[in-house]
């Protein structure tokens, strides 16, 4: 599903560049549940920005379902992320003056879907999640656990094929973290394929495969014992 050849992303700040992404090459196979593990600074998360097409690439190449994308315009990558890429954040990224409804549904109001059929997909959604009673509340009125709860429904509600998740737990304590994590992994035995950035080894152990990286280079590509 995803590929990465001999990948460079690099960074600019007055006179210095940074390299944040040293010759990356993998693939992630539709279906697999894959965590990418290694310190602050690393490249992990431009990792997960640059298969997010939210980021493009300096050299190499990246497809998405065989198609070359890492050097994609905007409106091309904008297409590609509503119709197959759900993201979820460590802070959530929800909107504190929309109710958790209008959250959730936001993705398909931005794709011109029907009020009908956003109601019908964040009807199941909450109910899927235990959240339907907080429809009409607004996040800051929820606690931690419930806000990514309606984060994970909102990056479900276009149906993509992948979800791209950042530190899914990281602002949220053990027992919500563990809960959190069992619902992605719930979501990658439906068929849906997950690259998750984490520092958490706990969190890890739910994917199928690790990556691990030091200084924008893969140091460790292997499947979880």
């Amino acid at each position: 599903m995803l590929t990465l050849k001999n990948v460079v992303k690099r960074f600019y700040a007055e006179d210095i560049e940074t390299t944040a992404l040293n010759d990356i090459s993998m693939t992630v196979n539709e279906g697999e549940f894959v965590a990418v593990m290694g310190p602050s600074g690393c490249g992990k998360s431009t990792l997960l920005s640059t298969l997010g097409m939210l980021d493009n690439i300096d050299e190499g190449h990246y497809y998405l379902d065989q198609d070359e994308v890492g050097y994609a315009n905007e409106r091309v990558c904008n297409q590609l992320r509503n119709e197959k890429v759900g993201f979820i954040f460590q802070d959530f990224n929800l909107i504190d003056t929309l109710s958790v409804r209008e959250n959730i549904e936001l993705p398909l109001r931005y794709a011109g879907i029907s009020s009908e059929q956003r109601k019908q997909r964040s009807d199941q959604l909450m109910t899927r999640f235990n959240i339907a009673h907080r429809a009409g509340h607004r996040p800051l009125q929820l606690s931690g656990g419930q806000q990514q709860r309606v984060a994970i429904a909102r990056a479900l509600i276009s149906r993509p094929r992948l979800i791209l998740a950042d530190e899914p737990t990281g602002n949220l304590d053990s027992e919500t973290g563990y809960r959190v994590m069992t619902m992605i992994r719930d979501l990658n035995r439906d068929g849906t394929t997950v690259v998750m950035v984490t520092h958490s080894e706990a969190d890890g152990q739910f994917a199928d495969r690790i990556v691990k990286m030091l200084d924008g280079k893969i140091l460790l590509d292997g499947q979880v014992s």
